[in-house]
């Protein structure tokens, strides 16, 4: 599927508009066809540079005005479609389809454009890829997962045009240099999603936040691997179809903003075992979920931020999310405390150790929201002997479908045989 997907999922043409009006590209052959050396000129310098207009501009541009004219009066060219992504999208109108077409004559010739523009009017659907980049994961060949989105290289996805230049390796930046979050990334993570082109006017089919929000379920699950937490740093939409591929040529697709909080400076490469828990996480429903959920948001910012203030707040709201409501009155701490002691360890001498280590951490937090000083020594103290275990904790809750049996624990009491281990 990887490399061959081009080629066995080909956007459906309506066969009809193919063959509509053909006489009359007549007057685009006699205005383009003259001028086929200059756009395999612009073609050869591109390759080479990079440089979409290069030296040949001038004499790409004068032919703007008179192809936009032809455009107007062609009875097929002159009508709009539209492919709908999200708030966003792209329109064949004359006015907005015409450098694209100029960057089509580049590419395919003169012949080859109209050609080119004929199956854009014919199209009715495409298939398209939501692309995120990600920063923080070290990984070597492509994993994917049950939700429909893979994480892989830029060498795994050839027909990501974006995605070329900006992986770089983490060994390879010098010591102390900065990057810019958006330009470069570790891997990338991507789902494909069918586009629907309509009449101009019509009601969008396509909305990007479906595998947006995937990824990023997807992403902060990856806080199940012990020491992971990786951030998307910007996202986008693209063409898998080499047709439809020359609009990223004028910058078209919707970049979105990097995740909230700090960014994992490290590349971190997965466990064994990510993968299975990741699925386990994604399989569950309901209200076991969402509190899943937030817990591996609480876990995966916490990891990313640098004093220990931060993440001793956001662990303590991971631990509430698994253990705390159950519809009951009491103390929240104890009842937090003692559940996660009763479900980390077996013996009542080791709950007790645990479940005062739990204690020392709510202090703290206790003292955080109020306002008190704390010193990061004090915190580091109680953050040490929590921290693998609320981790371990999140990893045990995702292979609960039914959660946690909170209602029940105290700490002579025992999980039901059933409890993942």
């Amino acid at each position: 599927m990887w490399l061959g997907r081009m080629a066995d999922e080909v956007p459906k043409y309506d066969a009809s508009i193919l063959a509509k009006d053909v006489a009359a590209d007549a007057p685009l052959q006699a205005l383009l066809a003259p001028h086929a050396t200059m756009f395999a000129a612009c073609a050869a310098i591109e390759k080479s540079t990079g440089d979409l207009n290069g030296p040949l501009w001038h004499e790409k541009f004068a032919l703007k005005e008179p192809l936009l004219e032809l455009l107007k009066a062609h009875p097929l060219f002159s009508q709009g479609k539209e492919l709908g992504v999200g708030n966003s999208g792209f329109h064949t109108s004359p006015n907005s389809i015409v450098d694209s077409m100029l960057d089509a004559a580049c590419e395919w010739g003169p012949v080859g454009a109209i050609g080119w523009l004929r199956k854009i009017h014919a199209c009715t659907h495409t298939e398209m890829a939501a692309v995120s980049a990600v920063s923080g994961l070290n990984i070597t060949d492509p994993i994917g997962f049950s939700n429909g989105q893979t994480i892989c290289r830029a060498k795994h996805i050839p027909w990501c045009a974006r995605a070329k230049g900006m992986e770089f390796d983490i060994m390879t930046v010098p010591f102390g240099q900065l990057m810019h979050p958006a330009a470069k990334a570790h891997c990338f993570v991507w789902g494909d999603v069918e586009a629907k082109i309509t009449a101009a006017g019509e009601k969008r089919l396509y909305e990007t936040q479906g595998p947006r929000e995937k990824q990023r379920d997807l992403i902060v699950a990856l806080a199940l691997d012990p020491s992971a937490a990786p951030t998307t740093t910007t996202w986008w939409t693209e063409f898998l179809d080499p047709v439809f591929q020359i609009f990223s040529k004028r910058g078209w697709g919707q970049f979105g903003q990097k995740d909230d909080g700090p960014e994992q400076n490290a590349s971190v490469s997965l466990a064994a075992d990510t993968k299975a828990l990741v699925e386990a996480y994604l399989a569950l429903t309901g209200d076991w979920r969402n509190a899943c959920a937030i817990a591996l948001n609480t876990i995966h910012l916490s990891r990313r931020f640098l004093r220990p203030a931060g993440k001793a707040l956001q662990l303590c709201i991971g631990l509430e999310a698994l253990l705390g409501p159950d519809g009951g009155t009491g103390e929240i701490i104890h009842k937090v405390a003692t559940r996660a002691a009763v479900i980390l360890a077996d013996s009542y001498a080791d709950r007790v150790e645990k479940q005062k280590a739990f204690r020392k951490l709510y202090d703290v937090r206790s003292k955080l929201v109020h306002g008190k000083v704390a010193k990061d020594e004090k915190i580091w103290q109680a953050l040490k002997p929590t921290v693998s275990d609320i981790a371990r904790l999140s990893r045990l809750a995702v292979q609960r479908p039914d959660g946690f049996p909170v209602q029940h624990i105290d700490l002579m009491g025992s999980l039901p045989t059933a409890a993942a281990t």
